[in-house]
């Protein structure tokens, strides 16, 4: 499949990808996607989310909340149900 994406949306992607990796998550979410946008400077992305009745500020809440919501479902796949109830993140 051959994508043909602006260069923001391509910067954008790769910082999504580059966090994702930095905290560990084997797979890039839409959270790390929608993250990577609200953060980025010069782009229609604000303009877009106003147009919908959201915001900058919104979205970038709901990806934080997404990715913090990812991160505890990586733990629990990678150590179980017990150790995540018990707190034993296996250090």
């Amino acid at each position: 499949m051959d994508l043909k994406l602006t260069t923001k949306a391509q910067e954008a992607l790769s910082a999504a990808v580059r966090a994702s990796a930095a905290a560990g998550h084997p797979h890039t979410e839409p959270a790390h996607l929608l993250k990577a946008l609200t953060e980025q400077s010069d782009t229609t992305t604000g303009a877009l989310l106003q147009a919908t009745g959201s915001s900058l500020a919104a979205a970038a809440a709901a990806a934080a909340a997404g990715s913090r919501e990812y991160a505890v479902r990586v733990r629990f796949q990678r150590l179980g149900p017990r150790s995540v109830a018990l707190g034993d993140d296996g250090a």
